[in-house]
């Protein structure tokens, strides 16, 4: 996003230093240490490390002492490559079309408002995993330039990703995405997430329409990694703000309602603990999104002993039992929830009540919720994400907002200010254009002063869920 900083960043205030605490500080620090590392390989980058550990012992470092230990191991270079990835915001995105004899490579800047004046490079450490006349192949390369062709042969499909490791997007000319989902169980599990991933990304950017997502989605239908469906029903949960409702309903159950016949309700022996897992996931995918009458009368029935004794049932079917009652909830099954929640034996299945009260359909029940964080019937540590939730629920946002827009100052005085970032992570919840200006214009007003990064990365994250918004329902 546009809003992102790099990542060495200076903080002159306490609020500012907060305001760090983000998944830059910590998601992209990983993971571009994991993608240099399979880059130059893993005995190169422990030696490497090893050496700097040795170097810098009782003593103070500066980052570029890393990459110079790094690529005093390897023949790489290490320290312009990661330059680039550090002193930079942002990542790229590596746009890959078939040639003859080879394939093109184009990168820019990945962002989700394109802009077409960014003229960012990056050292791209490529892992290639591709095809040739049915003869699998893999190489690396170090992708420098704005465009490049690669002469690799007339490929049958190419992973430009391999390994699921690099910290880029890749989109993928049509051919070469039909062909690398009619290979789909040969890719390896992270290929396969990173692959979902790319395609809901480039959803969002406006390069891919839904049709297309939901026609991808279709093609792991035989997927048995919890991770993979994890991506697969977040990015499905984004679609339900955009699209029509029984449309929505219609295609979570496609999606979903084969691998709950095939796992069924009750766990069995022999499951592994992500088969568990997966289980409770898609229970609670089929509950929520698709409605399914089923699940929801399951769920129903099964509450209130489960909130008596959340050891009765195993601990994947009890979470998926709250997920789906919260979110069907009657006003007095709230008020049972709400009771429930004090009472509750531990800590996290107090998080769990919280989480699906904010979960309700009522708008009513919604505006109670937020005046039990105002009023600190719920922790001040736990207000904010609370608040935050009701924002992001499809069903009652727009009451949850102008409820809290009328006891702002309340709010905030309530808040402790080392929380308020997480409160700025529920404004990328909306969808609707007209409610959008509305919050907008009243942080152009009241910007939040102890959240003021993460607030803007988020009002720019709504802006993107706008977009998409405008494009599916053809108002653009």
């Amino acid at each position: 996003m546009r809003s992102r900083r790099p990542g060495p960043s200076s903080s002159r205030s306490p609020e500012e230093a907060n305001d760090m605490f983000d998944p830059l500080t910590y998601g992209k620090g990983s993971a571009v240490l994991r993608m240099i590392e399979q880059f130059i390989g893993e005995d190169a980058f422990r030696e490497g490390v090893g050496a700097y550990l040795t170097a810098h012992a009782h003593s103070n470092t500066v980052t570029s002492d890393l990459w110079e230990a790094l690529a005093a191991a390897t023949d790489h270079p290490v320290t312009d490559v990661m330059d680039t990835w550090i002193l930079q915001a942002g990542y790229p995105r590596v746009d890959v079309e078939p040639t003859e004899g080879g394939v093109r490579l184009r990168q820019r800047r990945f962002l989700f408002l394109d802009d077409e004046t960014d003229t960012s490079l990056w050292m791209v450490p490529l892992q290639l995993r591709y095809s040739v006349g049915g003869e699998e192949r893999r190489t690396t390369h170090l992708l420098t330039t704005a465009e490049e062709t690669l002469p690799l042969g007339d490929v049958d499909w190419i992973m430009a990703n391999g390994g699921g490791h690099g910290f880029y997007r890749v989109n993928y000319a049509p051919t070469l995405l039909e062909a690398l989902l009619e290979i789909v169980p040969e890719l390896d599990p992270l290929e396969r997430f990173t692959l979902l991933d790319d395609v809901g990304s480039f959803l969002l950017s406006g390069d891919r329409r839904a049709d297309e997502w939901l026609a991808l989605a279709a093609r792991f239908s035989d997927e048995d990694r919890y991770q993979v469906w994890q991506m697969l029903i977040g990015h499905l949960s984004v679609l339900g703000n955009v699209m029509e409702p029984d449309a929505f309903k219609a295609a979570a159950s496609s999606l979903l309602r084969p691998v709950y016949d095939d796992l069924g309700w009750e766990p069995r022996d022999e499951d592994e603990e992500l088969t568990l897992a997966l289980r409770g996931l898609v229970i609670a995918g089929l509950g929520i999104h698709a409605d399914d009458p089923e699940i929801v009368g399951k769920a129903l029935a099964e509450i209130d002993p489960v909130l008596a004794d959340p050891a009765s049932r195993q601990a994947d079917i009890t979470k998926a039992v709250i997920d789906v009652a919260g979110s069907h909830a009657d006003a007095d099954l709230f008020d049972r929830m709400v009771e429930a929640y004090p009472k509750a034996p531990t800590a996290q299945l107090q998080q769990r009540i919280l989480a699906n009260l904010a979960s309700t359909r009522r708008p009513e029940l919604a505006t109670r919720v937020m005046d039990m964080a105002i009023e600190g019937d719920i922790r001040n540590q736990d207000a904010t994400w609370v608040s935050a939730r009701l924002l992001r629920n499809r069903h009652v946002r727009s009451a949850a907002w102008r409820h809290i827009r009328g006891r702002w100052a309340e709010a905030m005085e309530a808040f402790p200010p080392f929380t308020h970032r997480h409160f700025a992570e529920g404004l990328s919840g909306f969808f609707e254009p007209e409610l959008a200006r509305e919050v907008e214009a009243f942080f152009a007003e009241q910007p939040m002063q102890t959240a003021k990064t993460t607030a803007a990365q988020h009002l720019e994250l709504m802006r993107v869920h706008v977009g998409l918004w405008e494009r599916e329902r053809g108002t653009e």
